[in-house]
């Protein structure tokens, strides 16, 4: 099974190297978010029931979830990569 990093990398290569914001449906550790925004694998993340530091570094948090709208912080960022099952990934994007 591959790491989330690997995944991240994988999806960036498939986008021609472009900078990605990380969100999920579940929890995403705050300590591997902030490691992977350090070593600019991610541009940024979706914070949730993390630190105050982590939240202060986050691209944006979730209003609400499952199915939840997010608000993002300003950001020149154009990829968000949502990981989940098909079950935690519906709706409609704009």
């Amino acid at each position: 099974m591959q790491s989330l990093e690997q995944f991240v990398e994988k999806v960036r290569a498939e986008i021609g190297g472009e900078a990605i914001v990380l969100a999920s449906h579940r929890d995403l550790s705050s300590t591997l978010c902030l490691d992977l925004l350090d070593r600019r694998v991610i541009a940024g993340f979706v914070a949730n029931n993390c630190s105050e530091n982590a939240l202060e570094r986050s691209a944006g948090w979730w209003i609400t979830r499952p199915g939840g709208p997010c608000e993002f912080k300003k950001s020149h960022v154009r990829n968000l990569l949502v990981v989940g099952n098909e079950r935690e990934v519906t709706g409609s994007w704009m």
